[in-house]
């Protein structure tokens, strides 16, 4: 597979960046102020967290899927670690609840 050049992938991230703030941006122009703008945002950040901490068996159970079948389909190690670390850090609502970081035990 051939690697996509440097200026593609700074557009696509660029891009990316400016699709999550399109919605405060819009806010913004249209006379919000900070606060009104961002809070969508958190709001869905919020969501979030509330949802992956009450469906923890859930999480748990794609982590259980997710990995085998990463190894099952021929991945290179680095991307089935790099699919761990996104899923540890999905769980990290959990972990704030019980009182401990990923970070600060040297795990990431």
């Amino acid at each position: 597979m051939e690697m996509p050049s440097k200026r593609y992938v700074a557009l696509m991230v660029f891009g990316g960046f400016l699709l999550a703030l399109l919605e405060p941006i819009v806010l913004l122009l249209m006379g919000d102020d900070l606060g009104g703008a961002f809070w969508p945002m958190a709001k869905r950040s919020l969501d979030w967290t509330y949802f992956l901490r009450d469906n923890r068996t859930l999480v748990f159970a794609f982590f259980c899927l997710a990995v085998p079948l990463s190894y099952v389909c021929g991945l290179e190690v680095q991307v089935i670690w790099r699919s761990i670390i996104i899923l540890w850090y999905l769980l990290d609502s959990s972990w704030d609840y019980w009182g401990f970081f990923p970070i600060e035990l040297g795990l990431l």
